[in-house]
């Protein structure tokens, strides 16, 4: 993300949907236009448990400071599977009565 303002924003991220994605940070500070900080990057973590696509929905809001309106954006997150490798196995012996 990067802020195009000559003012910091500041965006409250939610994630609604599959519990699968994972935000690291709920809070994320933009520093104004040309300086250090107007670009961050907002990382999601995601974990399967299926190998079918999973969907959730990312939500950016702010709340306006010193008159600056700043618009809610909406993410549409879709997973997408491409390999059903294990990440473990797991190797038992026992009796079969």
């Amino acid at each position: 993300l990067t802020n195009p303002s000559k003012k910091e924003i500041v965006y409250y991220a939610r994630i609604d949907g599959s519990p699968d994605f994972v935000l690291k940070e709920r809070l994320i500070p933009m520093a104004p236009k040309g300086k250090k900080g107007s670009t961050v990057s907002l990382p999601i973590e995601f974990t399967s448990r299926f190998s079918r696509p999973d969907h959730a929905v990312l939500t950016l809001t702010s709340e306006g400071k010193n008159g600056l309106s700043v618009a809610t954006m909406v993410f549409h997150l879709r997973s997408r599977i491409t390999s059903r490798h294990p990440i473990k196995v797991h190797e038992k012996t026992s009796a079969l009565y």
